[in-house]
């Protein structure tokens, strides 16, 4: 099943199984770069996702603005939006992206994760932000030995031990995931609103400049 085929027939599945754990689930009416409606959903306690789902960030320590992804290194809208979230967080200075895994579309997905968080513990957040880009432009299957060729073609390296230590943290960001209702890739969440898909780097940009001016991102 191609990637726009797989989001499409999961998008009534997440919206499912939001509203079973949120009798109050709400939407806004937001459109993406394309004009087309996005399905989205309030989440109340998003704050606290973003509290916990600290493993990493990239972009500004001290953002105004954070963008939560929750991805797969083998999902294509993942690809299509890797390098335009990485030159948004390097352009705006108040903005963070916290990638949060999800590998839920084969086990070379896990595998690939359990590299990048080995990176990430033993060469800190610029390797592992490095390695996080290459992967997502990567051509082709990623799994942990794709993973750790790219790694070594950036002058990084860790070993079996490293990669299997990160299983633990793997696990529990896809879990964290899980109960946020995140079971689809990607999916973000901007402000209090969770929604499914790559909308396009205006799109984002739209919503980043309406948190600064209303604290969420679509003003009244």
């Amino acid at each position: 099943m191609t990637d726009r085929r797989r989001v499409a027939a999961g998008l009534a599945a997440w919206a499912g199984v939001l509203a079973a754990g949120r009798a109050d689930a709400a939407s806004l009416p937001l459109v993406s770069d394309d004009g087309s409606p996005m399905r989205n959903t309030i989440l109340p306690d998003a704050d606290a996702l973003r509290r916990v789902a600290t493993t990493q960030r990239f972009g500004a320590a001290d953002a105004d603005v954070v963008i939560v992804e929750a991805f797969d290194y083998n999902c294509g809208y993942c690809r299509a939006a890797a390098r335009d979230l990485d030159d948004l967080t390097r352009a705006d200075s108040r903005l963070a992206l916290v990638p949060l895994h999800l590998p839920i579309l084969s086990p070379g997905s896990v595998d690939a994760a359990r590299v990048q968080i080995a990176v990430l513990r033993r060469y800190g957040g610029d390797a592992a932000r490095a390695l996080h880009v290459a992967l997502l432009e990567a051509r082709g299957f990623v799994d942990g030995a794709k993973a750790r060729s790219i790694a070594g073609d950036l002058g990084v390296s860790v070993g079996e031990a490293e990669i299997a230590a990160a299983d633990g943290e793997v696990a529990a960001q896809r879990a964290l995931a899980g109960r946020y209702g995140l079971k689809i890739t990607p999916t973000f969440v901007i402000g209090d609103v969770a929604f499914v898909g790559w909308p396009g780097r205006p799109t984002i940009e739209r919503f980043a400049a309406a948190m600064r001016r209303c604290g969420r991102i679509a003003c009244a």
